[in-house]
């Protein structure tokens, strides 16, 4: 028993130091900040942290990129997508080893049935 992974790594936490302290056991999973990054941020900040993450974390295997949680409507579709892009561009030496993985939350709004006349 035991576990595989680790999901939803805050941005408050040291992801480059989790990888380095578990990262040949373990998979990682998150960091990209839904606080203030992807709602508030600019597409330039996006993908800044995006490549820094690739960059520090990805090597070696073992890391998904994705969000502290799920996408909502309120992240700019520009900011979701420039993710996309910049992980797209990843260095060919990570071709196969970097995961992206996002959930995306939509709210379901009951269709009202129609008035009896």
């Amino acid at each position: 028993m035991g576990f595989d992974g680790l999901q939803s790594l805050q941005p408050n936490a040291d992801i480059v130091a989790v990888k380095r302290a578990w990262g040949d056991r373990i998979c990682l999973m998150g960091n990209l900040d839904l606080d203030y990054l992807l709602t508030l941020g600019t597409p330039r900040e996006v993908e800044a942290e995006v490549k820094k993450l690739i960059s520090s974390v990805a090597p070696g295997g073992g890391f998904i990129l994705s969000t502290t949680n799920v996408l909502t409507r309120y992240v700019p579709p520009e900011n979701a997508l420039t993710i996309y892009l910049t992980a797209e561009k990843k260095p060919h030496s990570l071709n196969n080893r970097l995961n992206i993985s996002f959930s995306i939350f939509s709210e379901i709004r009951p269709q009202h049935a129609a008035e009896p006349n």
